[in-house]
């Protein structure tokens, strides 16, 4: 099956719950601005049940989409909430029927993007990279929230170079690898 519209829609990270799948990525078919969220809730056979966007009036998009108690949470970028174009780390949370239940953005007056998120006992941890702090042209960048997204603790790690996380996996010992 195909989903979206004539512009570019793209789906690039999926989840499964109990009957449906959730897919996550961005549209330039719909929403509200050039590149919005996109997020496509299709059951076991296939069939779209809902699609909703998110974002405002720039370039909006996400990465990566977990399940949370059959809420959903969302990291990727948006350049949509800052007075430059460009880019925040964006984390959002929607419910099962596609309602937005709360967006926040992180990082500095630079291109901050997270690429990967996972649930921990006591909020998420996003990761990415940014240009807006850290050591070189551009660093890991992790991010701890609580459960309502409001920052814990920010982290960035490199050297000098481009570095880059696009991945994190929580480990049974309570860290994780990045």
């Amino acid at each position: 099956r195909t989903f979206g519209d004539a512009g570019n829609d793209v789906g690039i990270s999926l989840v499964k719950t109990k009957n449906v799948y959730m897919l996550a990525g961005g549209s330039n078919s719909f929403g509200n601005g050039d590149y919005d969220v996109y997020v496509i809730a299709v059951n076991e056979d296939g069939e779209q049940l809902w699609d909703k966007t998110y974002g405002g009036v720039n370039y909006d998009f996400a990465y990566s989409i977990i399940n949370d108690n059959e809420n959903f949470v969302l990291a990727g970028y948006t350049s949509s909430f800052n007075d430059s174009l460009n880019s925040d780390g964006y984390i959002l949370k929607i419910n099962n029927r596609g309602k937005l239940l709360w967006q926040k953005t992180y990082g500095g007056n630079k291109w901050d993007i997270f690429y990967s998120i996972v649930k921990d006992d006591d909020g998420y941890v996003a990761v990415g990279y940014t240009d807006s702090f850290g050591n070189g042209k551009t660093d890991f960048y992790a991010v701890k929230t609580d459960f309502y997204g409001n920052a814990i603790w920010s982290k960035t790690y490199g050297g000098i170079r481009e570095d880059r996380a696009t991945t994190i996996i929580k480990c049974n010992d309570g860290g994780f690898l990045i």
